[in-house]
């Protein structure tokens, strides 16, 4: 068998990695390059979330990539594939990825909220404080990442690494 069991899967994993990691970098240089927007909050704002998905594009060549080394013969190389460190830099990436891409999202709408419903309160979202904020979802996913692969993790048995290096809870109920 293989790690995407359909042909479905399997094209849309690609569609999804070719456009993100080509389309993320296009969208950020042209931010930057071609478009002179006046709000820096906003360029920052999209330009962190536009790298946290290019994060999760390489993450989806990645799987795609293992899918198709892998094709035919998974079942024989589940365990060297799972617990290889090409893994588990993709799981490292779809992590920290997803968590800094919704902690992006929450800014952007609380960020949108606060400009529709408070118009003249703008002193809340400056350049400086949103580069601290933005350092600090970075801050935050990576923290919550690391804690996710100690390996004092492992050692609850907590995580177990799936075969789309996603760690996934291996505990029915947490509170057991």
């Amino acid at each position: 068998t293989n790690i995407l069991k359909s042909k479905t899967h399997k094209a849309s994993l690609i569609a999804c990695s070719v456009l993100a990691t080509i389309a993320n970098p296009v969208c950020v240089l042209w931010r930057y390059v071609g478009q002179k927007d006046s709000n820096n909050v906003l360029r920052m704002l999209n330009t962190n979330l536009m790298v946290a998905n290019g994060l999760t594009g390489i993450y989806c060549v990645i799987i795609s990539v293992a899918d198709e080394l892998y094709s035919g013969s998974y079942v024989l190389f589940e365990t060297v594939w799972t617990h290889s460190v090409v893994c588990t830099v993709a799981g490292v990436l779809f992590l920290e990825s997803t968590l800094v891409a919704a902690l992006f999202i929450s800014l952007l709408s609380l960020y949108r909220l606060i400009q529709t419903r408070f118009p003249r309160w703008k002193s809340c979202f400056g350049r400086i404080s949103t580069k601290v904020v933005c350092f600090c979802a970075w801050l935050i996913g990576s923290i919550f990442t690391t804690i996710l692969l100690l390996p004092s993790a492992s050692l609850w048995g907590v995580l177990e690494q799936t075969g789309i290096c996603i760690p996934m809870s291996t505990c029915g109920d947490f509170g057991e």
